[in-house]
């Protein structure tokens, strides 16, 4: 099978995200028929503009656009009995078109719906425990991804996906470290990483716990197949991707853990702090 690579020179590929956001804006509480109508009209429009990749929201926070059953369904889904996921796969690829599940995979519920979560899922069963697993930084909670337990179920939702559904890769974007987390998010964590290697600082510890996880994810993507894509958008910020997230990209590229970066570069050519050419 043709290597990502390979793939990318066959011919040029322009994407457009479909997001959460997007879902609650169009989709919650509609029917099926109605469903498939926004869709169509959604690809279309994409297709008439030249998009041909489509990276489409499976995970959002800890929950799923999808039949999972790992995570619950999305409440941005409001009453919806189909799979949306599954619509998006099946009319992309009619059109002929490339379809990313996207995924963030370390942002979690926030705190106020904890109470809506089933009563067995592993999420709110570290949160009723005050689980080192799960942190609360604001109004949100994250996985740590210090723990090979989080790692592990944050691979387990992308083999859900790639046993289920035809889709030609996995994206995620820059929710790793929230950003400007306190030293309390991870200090256990941390601490007992400090038995082994005393001169391990705080920055280099989430920095390798980052790596980790995004070393695990391609290679729980991969052996589902050498040619799906493993794409990341980390923050167009460089700096802010090192000191308040921890995600160094050098260290991916380096590695060879993921197969296509799509920084966020959102700044016009003339912005004063981040001008988009030089940047």
């Amino acid at each position: 099978s043709a290597s990502p690579a390979e793939l990318r020179a066959a011919a040029p590929e322009y994407g457009m995200w479909w997001s959460y956001l997007d879902y609650e804006r169009d989709c919650k509480d509609i029917s099926l028929e109605t469903f498939n109508s926004v869709v169509d009209t959604a690809l279309d429009n994409m297709q008439s503009i030249g998009v041909n990749r489509v990276f489409v929201h499976a995970v959002a926070y800890t929950d799923a656009f999808y039949n999972s059953s790992i995570y619950p369904k999305s409440s941005y889904l409001g009453n919806c009995d189909y799979d949306p996921l599954a619509v998006f796969v099946t009319k992309a690829h009619a059109r002929g078109m490339y379809i990313d599940a996207w995924i963030n995979p370390m942002r979690s519920v926030p705190v106020d719906q904890v109470d809506s979560l089933p009563e067995d899922s592993t999420i709110r069963q570290w949160i009723s425990e005050n689980n080192e697993r799960i942190r609360q930084v604001g109004d949100l909670y994250y996985l740590n991804p210090a723990y090979g337990d989080c790692r592990n179920l944050i691979c387990s939702i992308i083999d859900e996906i790639l046993n289920s559904y035809d889709v030609d890769g996995i994206h995620m974007d820059d929710y790793f470290y929230p950003s400007g987390v306190e030293k309390k998010f991870d200090a256990y964590a941390y601490s007992l990483s400090l038995r082994e290697n005393s001169g391990l600082t705080l920055d280099d510890f989430r920095r390798n716990n980052v790596n980790a996880l995004v070393k695990q994810i391609y290679d729980t993507i991969k052996k589902h197949g050498p040619s799906l894509m493993y794409s990341i958008s980390p923050s167009g910020n460089i700096d802010n991707n090192h000191q308040l997230m921890y995600a160094w990209p050098e260290d991916w590229v380096a590695d060879r853990t993921v197969d296509e970066l799509i920084p966020q570069i959102y700044w016009g050519f003339n912005h004063p702090v981040k001008p988009f050419e030089s940047t």
